[in-house]
């Protein structure tokens, strides 16, 4: 089997593997925990670090996370990231002024809703769609409460994908965190790279994922962005875990 051939089924079984996942609820109640916070406190690393934990995080991997904050995963908005990275990530958003995201990869839904929560503080969102292969519940429930916010079950590998994102024009940011794969998060970037002022990747210092960061560095190195990276790790873990790179056209700053 020749290398290419190797790469194509561990993105197959990686497929199978998804489809067969299936998605947690959010309480969706914690979002007034954001809504109730003015600029000021939202606009502090610390502050927001905090709130993220009583958001709720996920319990998937706890290996990942310090015994110090368990007591706050399984639960609430089930945020897949480490807040000591994502609320340095997120005030930098904020910054940006964004008025369009795309979330390619949501499993239940948590950080599509945390980060369209915090965005829509400092500037009203035209648009929000997370997208995933595999159905999310929550997210149908939350376009009550947030009418901008979408949710399209697709497979970013298919044909079907590729006439979706023809019908849309442009995102001014879009955050690839799906299947973990060198190959697919290249793809994934590939699609939007012409349609997005910011690209966001998870888990560039994820030791179990070193595609995604290959794939990032490829990025670094193309000149056209300004990067950034969430790479602050907890005490007492010994290995490296999530992380964000944060991607801006230059003409965009």
């Amino acid at each position: 089997m020749s290398n290419i051939e190797s790469k194509l089924k561990v993105v197959e079984q990686g497929w199978k593997k998804l489809k067969k996942l299936s998605t947690i609820p959010l309480d969706l109640k914690r979002v007034a925990l954001i809504r109730g916070k003015n600029l000021e406190y939202l606009s502090d690393a610390g502050n927001v670090e905090s709130l993220m934990l009583y958001l709720g995080l996920n319990d998937e991997g706890l290996e990942e996370f310090p015994e110090s904050i368990h007591q706050y995963c399984g639960q609430g908005l089930r945020i897949w990231q480490y807040p000591i990275q994502f609320s340095k990530y997120l005030i930098d958003l904020g910054k940006l002024k964004i008025d369009s995201y795309l979330e390619i990869g949501i499993r239940h839904g948590g950080t599509f809703v945390a980060t369209v929560e915090y965005l829509e503080k400092f500037s009203p969102l035209k648009s929000a769609i997370g997208i995933d292969i595999i159905p999310c519940p929550s997210l149908l429930e939350y376009k009550q409460i947030q009418p901008n916010a979408e949710f399209v079950q697709i497979n970013t590998q298919s044909k079907e994908y590729q006439e979706w994102l023809k019908k849309h024009e442009r995102f001014d940011l879009v955050l690839i965190d799906s299947f973990h794969e060198e190959t697919q998060c290249r793809n994934e970037f590939l699609s939007v790279k012409d349609k997005a002022n910011i690209v966001a990747f998870h888990d560039i210092a994820n030791i179990k994922y070193p595609g995604v960061r290959k794939v990032w560095d490829e990025v670094k190195n193309t000149n056209e962005f300004e990067c950034r990276e969430y790479i602050d790790q907890y005490e007492n873990i010994d290995l490296s875990y999530m992380g964000i790179g944060l991607a801006v056209r230059k003409e965009r700053l």
